[in-house]
Parts: structure tokens; C-alpha cells; sequence
């Protein structure tokens, strides 16, 4: 296959999950491990960038099918939600309130994501898009998710994200009364897992091997027991705001992983029922009108409620 304009300066990785979607994307990064996917017939990793006129190969290519009742489906009630959960889009990009409970993309025990529920929309109403996910939240973290529309859009929206130019702004309730009006927590973080399986990250100014994360933070109000901050992102780490939190002695509250279990269980009998975290404003340049883009998601009623009573 030869690589067209749209594709310019894509990864090759990015590129082969886009062009061969019913290929799992570790058999696809397996091939590229042990050389078997050629660019310009030379090896290649995952991470190398593509240019028009590239001819990337691909040996054959043999795909157990499941028989089509084991085939994960995204429940219909969910796909019909897409355009009430919508908060802003145009022919290049779209921007959801993502609710709590739903992953962005689909794992060992998630058969569908949110990416999926996206994608089976268009498909059914604007076959012509191929939606890509430009960055996550964890599944019990709601609000803005943003999704391009098409290539070009995507790879200069993460772009922006690369360098530090998009405004990813979160509300969150951690336990204990943060006594600093605002602040910035500057500590890398390491990639780690649990027993079970599940990603984990260390946060801490000795881990040498850490990736740089810096996260700014301000009270909005204090509470008995907890506080109200607003955070804004630096870099876009996995689990940055909750590794941080923690490492500063104030997890999120509802936070079944790095949280406080005690203080947690107090929150359930408010009615805390998942992760007190929201993902409220994302500010960014249009990557293709260079327009200055503001979307904002109000705090959803079950976290609002919270509020009131701790009020």
C-alpha cells in the first residue's frame, strides 16, 4: 500500500491499526517487532513516521473469525446517546461528555469503548468518517473526550498535545483540607502493575527511571475533610492527576486505586459512587482554522449532589 497525502507524517503503527482495523493491534506490533511489516521494504518501528509515497507491506495475514453471537456489540442504547453527549463538532473534530463507566477503548474484559459507540454512529450515518480517539480518561472519569474526524486533524490536534499546547483543565474532590491556595506538583511518574494485572503508576522526585509529569492545581473550596481543586495539566501522563494526588497526601476521593479506603467508604454513605473526577474544559487551536476553541462540561448531577451535602 502506498502512502497518500492525508497520511504524511503519521506513525506506522497509527497507520496499519487505521488501514487494517479487524487486525488485533498486538499481532500488528508483533509483526513489526520481528520484521515481518516492511516500509520501502526496509524494518521499521512502531514509532517511525510516515512519507507520502511510502510503500508499507504487509505479509498474509490469516484471522480466526468468532461465530457472530461471540462478537462484542456495542449496546444500541448507547450508540443512540452520541449526539446528546456531543458538546461541539465540526467536519474535523468532535468533542463528547463522556459519562462515568465507560471506557474510551475496548480491553482484556471490555469488549466495546467509547471509540467503538463513535464509530458505529458514523457508520450508520456518516459512513464517509473514520473516527480516532486524540487522548483518554480512565473509565470513571467523565466529561470532555475529543475525537478526529480524519487523519490530518488528528495527527495536529496530538500534535498540540505533544506540546503542551491544549488546556486540559479537571475538577476534582481529594480527601483531607489542602491548606496551599494553588500550587505545582512536579514529580515523574514510573509505569508499574498490580497482581492483578492492572497499570499502576509510581509517583515520587526519586524515581530516576520517571517520566516528567507536572500538574497545577487550585482550591475552589474547602470542606470538613475535603477539598474542592481545579487541575490543569502540564504533560498528559496515565494516571497523573490520581498518582500526584496521592503522592501529596490528598487522593481523589472514590478512588478505588490510589485513594483513601476509609475516607472513601464515608463519601459511599453520601452517595459517592465512583471516582470524584471530571474532566471540565479543554481550550486548544483549531488544528486546521487555527479558530481558539473553548468547550466546557458542567459537573455531572451525581458529583454536584455531593457537593450540596458537603456544603
Amino acid at each position: 500500500m502506498t502512502v497518500e497525502t492525508h497520511w504524511q507524517d503519521s506513525r506506522v503503527d497509527r497507520f496499519l491499526a487505521a488501514q487494517w482495523p479487524g487486525v488485533p493491534p498486538s499481532l500488528l506490533h508483533r509483526l513489526l517487532r520481528s520484521g515481518q511489516i516492511r516500509v520501502n521494504s526496509g524494518r521499521v518501528a512502531g514509532g517511525v513516521r510516515l512519507k507520502q509515497g511510502d510503500v508499507v507491506r504487509l505479509p498474509p495475514i490469516v484471522l480466526q473469525v468468532a461465530p457472530a453471537q461471540q462478537q462484542p456489540t456495542v449496546p444500541a442504547t448507547v450508540v443512540r446517546k452520541i449526539p446528546q453527549w456531543t458538546l461541539w463538532r465540526d467536519s474535523h473534530l468532535l468533542i463528547l461528555n463522556k459519562p462515568a463507566g465507560i471506557v474510551v477503548h475496548s480491553g482484556s474484559d471490555q469488549p466495546w469503548g467509547m471509540i467503538d459507540a463513535v464509530r458505529l454512529w458514523f457508520s450508520q450515518y456518516e459512513p464517509e468518517v473514520t473516527p480516532e480517539l486524540c487522548h483518554r480518561l480512565d473509565r470513571d472519569t467523565s466529561g470532555c473526550l475529543l475525537f478526529g474526524l480524519h487523519p490530518a486533524a488528528t495527527r495536529a490536534w496530538m500534535e498540540q498535545l505533544r506540546h503542551g499546547q491544549v488546556d486540559k483543565q479537571y475538577v476534582a474532590l481529594v480527601h483531607g483540607v489542602v491548606r496551599q491556595n494553588s500550587g505545582t506538583i512536579q514529580l515523574p511518574l514510573v509505569k508499574g502493575s498490580l497482581h492483578s494485572g492492572e497499570r499502576m503508576v509510581t509517583a515520587g522526585a526519586n524515581q530516576a527511571n520517571g517520566r516528567h509529569a507536572v500538574t497545577h492545581f487550585r482550591v475552589v473550596q474547602r470542606f470538613a475533610t475535603t477539598t474542592l481543586i481545579e487541575l490543569v495539566l502540564a504533560t498528559g501522563r496515565t494516571h497523573q492527576i490520581r498518582a500526584h494526588m496521592q503522592e501529596l497526601g490528598h487522593p481523589v476521593a472514590g478512588d478505588g486505586k490510589y485513594g483513601d479506603r476509609l475516607g472513601n467508604r464515608r463519601l459511599a454513605g453520601n452517595g459517592l459512587r465512583r471516582m470524584f473526577l471530571h474532566a471540565q474544559r479543554l481550550v486548544f487551536s483549531h488544528p486546521i482554522t487555527g479558530q481558539r476553541i473553548e468547550v466546557q462540561s458542567s459537573l455531572p448531577p451525581d458529583l454536584a449532589g455531593l457537593l450540596q451535602q458537603l456544603g
